[in-house]
């Protein structure tokens, strides 16, 4: 399929790359026996977000995505 310019084949490649990602980490997650979810699909909670401090989180590579009762779900890039 011809792209009408270069910006139309970024966004095709950028797709592309990030559903390469996407597969990526779930077949991670189901080597170590984890949980996946695409986060894209998934409704954040934002209090749960405000849990771990910003600068913690990027250095971790993590983001809390729910909190219940005592209880939290995490999602991160790398769980090892």
């Amino acid at each position: 399929m011809p792209y009408a310019n270069q910006d139309d084949l970024k966004i095709k490649v950028a797709a592309l790359r990030r559903d390469g990602e996407e597969r990526a980490a779930e077949r991670l997650a189901k080597e170590l026996g984890l949980g996946y979810v695409n986060l894209e699909k998934l409704p954040i909670s934002l209090d749960a977000v405000r849990i771990v401090p910003e600068a913690e989180a990027r250095d971790g590579k993590l983001a809390t995505i729910e909190a219940k009762s005592n209880q939290v779900a995490l999602a991160v890039v790398d769980p090892r």
